[in-house]
């Protein structure tokens, strides 16, 4: 008996001290990064087209072009990251965590301390599924860029970088010009990228190329020099449609070549219709005049005209313009349709940027398209322009249209299959 009550007493202290322990130990504090407000979440879910989860692909997390986090997909096709400030962020997936060849990339914001799910479905590449490390799906193409200044001689610009990008401005790789000026990029998948160069004493140089399968693609880029020339003139006369001068148009001068473009200059023409600037320094520029009279019906009527140029250095250019009514040739309608023919009927394509641009590459508006794979456009003005149509999961298009003045509606239909497409344009 008392053997049994000598153990009750020693169990009763051990569990007394046990709760007095705990009782003093210190609560649990919110964690810093709860309290700063990083609490966002983002899961990413990646399955093939036959909706079979896709594991051990690289995904990294991306904000402001810097890796902050970085982790590959589960066996259920899943990756998650937390503790994430609000902001913008980016996205890719890869095959591996040298970022070649990445497979896809997407954007997301984080607000506050909610969670972020995306879901990512990956076309087949060859037969049915998809295979990730298969060297014949097209991801074994080589770009390589040839630097050189623009004097006669062609001198390779050695040290120059050389930054690839994705379509939608997502950097994959930076290098620097060798000796003959070249660098070389492998293990690249078909489609199209942005090639950016920059070197020091030479304009900024950026374009987009396009990459076959499982090529090697040669691309030369001539880099000016920058020289410092700022004597330049340009005069300007602005006319109505009878070749009389205008007084009082309001004309602009815009710095093509600043971004976001600027207006440098403005004026109002003197009686003869002119007005001139000097003191200007090389480059692109676009000069628009606008002037507004009475209309028909007792209300103003703004008619316009503009023009691009390029200044070289001593340069004196002259320039007329002639203006036009905006109201009678701006009642256009530009509706894009976007489809993926490889399904019966053929499925639309959402959430496609579509930029509307002036032929000289100056972005008029972006929309993207909505769940019927449709984007709108209205009110454009007669003339020439360019549509640049980009979407992940596609072959950036870009299309050149043009709207006289009699025309209604314009609807461009794009049909992908593949990495091919077909346009069709017609009228209303």
């Amino acid at each position: 008996m008392r053997r049994e009550f000598h153990l009750i007493s020693i169990f009763l202290f051990i569990v007394t001290a046990l709760f007095i322990a705990s009782s003093c130990q210190k609560q649990p504090t919110v964690p810093d990064d709860k309290v700063s407000g990083c609490c966002g979440e983002f899961q990413l879910t990646v399955r093939d087209s036959a909706e079979h989860p896709v594991a051990d692909l690289y995904v990294a997390l991306l904000q402001s072009g810097d890796t902050i986090h970085v982790g590959w997909t589960t066996v259920s096709g899943i990756v998650s990251f937390d503790s994430l400030c609000p902001g913008d962020y980016s996205f890719i997936v890869a095959d591996s965590s040298d970022f070649h060849p990445v497979i896809a990339y997407g954007h997301f914001t984080i607000d506050s301390c909610g969670k972020v799910q995306k879901h990512l479905t990956l076309s087949p590449r060859h037969g049915d599924g998809y295979s990730k490390r298969d060297s014949s799906d097209c991801c074994q193409s080589m770009l390589v860029v040839e630097v050189q200044d623009t004097t006669e001689a062609g001198t390779p610009i050695h040290g120059a970088a050389v930054v690839l990008k994705s379509v939608h401005g997502q950097p994959l790789d930076t290098k620097l010009t060798d000796v003959e000026g070249q660098v070389v990029f492998t293990s690249l998948c078909s489609g199209t990228y942005i090639v950016v160069v920059e070197a020091d004493g030479y304009y900024r140089y950026e374009n987009s190329v396009h990459i076959g399968c499982n090529d090697t693609t040669e691309y030369s880029v001539e880099l000016a020099a920058v020289v410092e020339c700022c004597d330049n003139r340009v005069w300007v006369q602005v006319q109505d449609r009878e070749h009389q001068a205008v007084e009082g148009a309001w004309v602009e001068l815009l710095d093509l070549g600043h971004r976001p473009v600027r207006v440098i200059r403005s004026g109002y023409t003197n009686a003869d219709g002119v007005i001139v600037w000097e003191d200007l320094c090389t480059g692109r520029y676009l000069i628009r005049a606008t002037y507004t009279i009475a209309g028909e019906h007792g209300d103003s009527l703004l008619i316009v005209a503009k023009e691009d140029f390029e200044l070289e250095c001593e340069d004196n250019k002259e320039i007329v313009l002639t203006l036009e009514p905006l109201r009678e040739c701006c009642n256009h309608l530009l509706h894009v349709v976007l489809q993926d023919n490889r399904t019966s009927p053929p499925s639309p394509i959402a959430d496609a940027e579509v930029r509307l641009r002036y032929p000289n590459g100056e972005t008029i508006e972006t929309a993207h398209t909505n769940d019927d794979g449709e984007a709108w456009f209205d009110g454009i003005c007669r003339g020439t322009y360019e549509v640049r149509i980009a979407h992940p999961d596609y072959p950036v298009q870009e299309i050149v249209i043009e709207f006289p003045c009699k025309r209604q509606q314009l609807d461009l239909v794009v049909v992908f299959t593949g990495s091919t497409a077909q346009v069709r344009i017609s009228t209303e």
